[in-house]
């Protein structure tokens, strides 16, 4: 084992500003979150790093990263030890999808068209355990099976809540209002952007990848004087683009379902009648839906690597959804310093493999390291500290151990999985950086943390070999005040971004 030290230094220390790679410069890793099936619509979980190719404006690119993530694999098949944790400890890593209703873009009959087809797939699902619900309304958001964090827990923690799904859905909506506003079109449209930007915040408290399914009849992309309330139009451009970005630091993959897609015949849905609830919708007279809708559904879910749906296909989109959740690869590159030129990439992701079809976002806004460095670190960080769960991003063994001699302290031994960490070549060495983190939990609901500690990487082709195959140790002491009844430790790979936590109960039997 490859063994470092903690100890106590900035963040930064070491670290050329602007850069995220020592032999790359001024530039930043560009993450692609891939998932692949075959001709049958089976996901292909089988794919090695040769197998894919990048394709940056119509230039090949070199993978500098590559990962399978997947609820079946990548979990510790050792026993634990003695006061010894893992965060693939036999459990599958947690995946999301979440179904987000919009009552607030649709009419009362699009909205009984969406409730049979989301009713019909959660009948579908036999565990629903990382499966969510909820509505955007005139209101804001509406947890009908909200996510569980900072320690509060969710409606069917053993995923049987799909049972009961009518009945959760059907109260639900007894509780909304779900007229379509009175209101401006452009205060709807950025009142929806404004839900769904707050929803991405939720949901990057989840590690690792997590699909949102909108089911929606969407909002223009952009809006004409006579529909707006100061009697100018609007490009909703630049506010989609920081919703994708927002959505894509989350890790989130838009999966949008159009309710009416444009092309149908008007009917007196556009009134606002019910409708049948088992009959497709039909096109609403709104100004605001048809084609500028589709646009803006196609553009998300190609800027966030999901998939859009323009024929009302709620079940398909649901299905699809899970099925990406649970198993993907995540694809890293670092384009040339004078790619970021703050303008619109286009990006294509082939596969070598026949009859292999690939899902991931087409393009990317190239905007300079700089501006995107920081604040996307810390709210990922944040997010590690307030999850419910452990991030299983990097493999982490944790042994915790009382300091002899001094109660009130802690010893950790961790081991990091080293082929989860982004190792530069510069030469004949490798490089990397983590950032490790302690974080003390109270009963009452508390935490503290400490400030971050580097572990600087600098090897030689036999150094990374041994870490490779027997991991990259650190250990250090943490004092641990009364009150604390578990310690977290978070590790942050500092050039991919990816994360690892195990938690750790304090005073309990170890090996959980």
């Amino acid at each position: 084992m490859l063994a470092v030290a903690l100890c106590a230094l900035p963040l930064d220390a070491g670290r050329k500003k602007g850069a995220n790679g020592p032999a790359f410069g001024a530039t930043k890793l560009v993450m692609l979150n891939v998932a692949a099936e075959d001709e049958h619509g089976q996901p292909v979980g089988d794919l090695a790093e040769g197998d894919f190719q990048i394709l940056d404006k119509g230039k090949p690119q070199t993978v500098a990263f590559f990962r399978h993530n997947s609820t079946t694999e990548g979990r510790e098949e050792a026993k634990l030890g003695p006061n010894e944790y893992s965060n693939r400890a036999g459990k599958a890593p947690p995946n999301m999808t979440l179904i987000l209703f919009d009552v607030m873009n649709s009419t009362m009959n699009q909205q009984g068209y969406a409730r049979g087809r989301i009713l019909e797939a959660l009948k579908k699902v036999e565990n629903g355990k990382d499966l969510y619900l909820y509505m955007l309304t005139i209101e804001g958001l509406y947890a009908v099976r909200g996510l569980h964090l900072n320690g509060q827990g969710a409606e069917g923690e053993d995923g049987s809540w799909t049972n009961r799904g009518q009945a959760l859905l059907d109260a639900a909506m007894g509780k909304v209002y779900r007229m379509r506003p009175e209101m401006y079109t452009d205060d709807r449209v950025m009142a929806t952007y404004q839900a769904l930007d707050a929803l991405a915040g939720r949901m990057a408290a989840i590690p690792g990848r997590k699909n949102l399914v909108w089911v929606t009849r969407g909002i223009p992309i952009e809006i004409g004087p006579r529909r707006s309330g100061t009697g100018e139009g609007i490009d909703y451009t630049p506010v989609m683009k920081q919703l994708a970005a927002a959505l894509e630091a989350a890790k989130v993959a838009l999966y949008p379902v159009d309710l009416a897609p444009p092309g149908m015949e008007a009917s007196s849905t556009a009134a606002g009648g019910m409708g049948s609830q088992g009959a497709a919708p039909q096109a609403s007279l709104d100004p605001g839906v048809g084609m500028q809708s589709a646009a803006t559904l196609e553009q998300l879910a190609a800027l966030t690597g999901g998939k859009a749906y323009l024929d009302e296909n709620v079940e398909g989109a649901i299905m699809k959804a899970m099925q990406d959740a649970r198993s993907s690869y995540v694809i890293g590159y670092y384009p040339p310093v004078q790619n970021w030129d703050g303008k619109y990439h286009k990006l294509t992701v082939k596969c070598g493999r026949a009859g292999v079809k690939l899902l991931t976002k087409q393009g990317y806004w190239a905007y300079p390291p700089q501006a995107m460095e920081g604040p996307q670190q810390a709210a990922a960080l944040q997010a590690a500290m307030w999850s419910p769960y452990d991030a299983a991003e990097i493999g982490l063994r944790v042994t915790a151990t009382k300091k002899e001699g001094t109660p009130a302290a802690m010893h950790f031994q961790v081991i990091v999985r080293a082929q989860d960490v982004l190792l530069l070549q510069a030469g004949e060495q490798y490089h990397g950086q983590l950032g490790v983190t302690f974080v003390e939990y109270t009963a009452d609901g508390r935490r503290a943390a400490s400030n971050p500690m580097p572990i600087m990487l600098d090897l030689n082709a036999e150094q990374r070999q041994q870490a490779i195959s027997e991991g990259i140790g650190a250990q250090g002491d943490q004092a641990v005040p009364d009150g604390v009844t578990r310690v977290r430790i978070i590790v942050v790979d500092e050039y991919s971004d990816a994360i690892g936590s195990v938690t750790i109960p304090v005073g309990a039997p170890g090996g959980n």
